[in-house]
C-alpha cells in the first residue's frame, strides 16, 4: 500500500485518512454494529476524499490533549512585512544549519513566517 501511496506522492495526512477509514471499518465489523459506528465511518470516509482529491484538511482524531498546568512563554504574531530580529536570527553564510543559511530565505508574509530551505 505504501509504494501506491509514494507512485500517487500522498503526503503523510493523505495516508494517514486513508488509514482512518481503514480502522473505522475494521471496528466496524469487529464490534458489532451501531448507528454510531456507521456515521463516524461515513464521516472518516468524506473526509479521505476530501483530503485526497481536494486536499482538505482533517478533523484531529484521538483523545482531547489536557493542556492545565501549562503556560504560554513565546508567541510571534509575525505582523508586518520583516523578520523581528531582536526575537529571531538567522545563521550567516559560514554557518549553514538546517538548510538556512541566508537571509533572503527568510521572510514574512501575510502574518506567517515563511522559510525556504534550498
Amino acid at each position: 500500500m505504501d509504494k501506491i501511496f509514494d507512485l500517487l506522492h500522498f503526503a503523510f495526512r493523505q495516508k494517514d485518512a486513508i488509514y482512518r477509514v481503514g480502522r473505522m471499518l475494521g471496528s466496524l465489523f469487529a464490534g458489532g454494529f451501531s448507528f454510531k459506528k456507521i456515521a463516524a465511518v461515513i464521516v472518516a470516509f468524506f473526509e479521505m476524499f476530501g483530503c485526497v482529491l481536494f486536499d482538505l484538511p482533517l478533523t484531529p482524531a484521538g483523545e482531547e490533549l489536557d493542556l492545565n498546568g501549562y503556560s504560554l512563554v513565546f508567541s510571534d504574531e509575525f505582523e508586518g512585512d520583516s523578520l523581528n530580529e531582536d526575537v529571531w536570527f538567522h545563521r550567516g553564510l559560514g554557518a549553514r544549519r538546517n538548510g538556512i543559511n541566508s537571509a533572503g530565505q527568510v521572510k514574512v508574509e501575510n502574518g506567517n513566517l515563511v522559510i525556504t530551505c534550498e
